[in-house]
């Protein structure tokens, strides 16, 4: 099946071996973050060469060379997190339903995919929006992993947490925050963390 395309009955079955579907989504991730890589690369307001890329993440261009290939499965979580912050974006890591891993599959990066940077006066902006929408629930295993992140960030750890016991607890005490106590806390990890750095 080419990469990112339409998914048929006939196929849906094929995936009923599990090395088969093991290797399928193998592949799939692979290709998917290599053309990722490369599109961001070489998106019009970046076009960077791969020496470039390599110098921004730390990373000679042989190594951005091999991240770019489809075939080559032995990228680390770390490497992707420096090309991520060498783009000045961040990543997200999911284990989805097969549902919603077909329908995220089929938006194969291609040279229309455009990403922008950090771009403070615009997530500010967002802030504000959603300053005013009124609050909306969340899982307390999300609301307890970003206070934690907060709290690491705060403190200068760079460790994974625990499991949390009462994430659902702090997720109703979360929500009921205010607006300013959240940007309060978010300014005051930022502040420790550059105090830090």
């Amino acid at each position: 099946m080419p990469f990112g395309s339409p998914w048929s009955e006939q196929f849906v079955r094929q995936l009923a071996d599990k090395d088969v579907r093991s290797e399928f989504v193998a592949d799939q991730v692979r290709a998917r973050i290599a053309q990722l890589i490369r599109t961001l690369r070489e998106q019009p307001d970046r076009g960077w060469t791969q020496t470039e890329l390599g110098e921004r993440a730390g990373k000679t261009q042989n190594v951005i060379s091999r991240l770019e290939d489809p075939n080559y499965g032995k990228m680390s979580l770390q490497s992707l997190l420096d090309i991520a912050a060498a783009f000045d974006l961040p990543v997200w890591v999911d284990m989805p339903k097969w549902e919603e891993w077909f329908t995220l599959t089929a938006d194969f990066p291609d040279q229309k995919t455009r990403r922008s940077g950090f771009d403070l006066e615009s997530l500010v902006t967002q802030a504000r929006r959603a300053d005013e929408a009124p609050p909306i629930a969340t899982s307390g295993a999300a609301a307890w992993a970003a206070a934690q992140s907060m709290s690491n960030l705060a403190t200068g750890q760079r460790q994974l947490p625990p499991s949390p016991a009462n994430a659902n607890l702090l997720a109703i005490s979360l929500n009921q925050a205010s607006p300013e106590g959240a940007r309060t806390a978010v300014g005051s990890a930022v502040s420790a963390r550059n105090a830090a750095a």
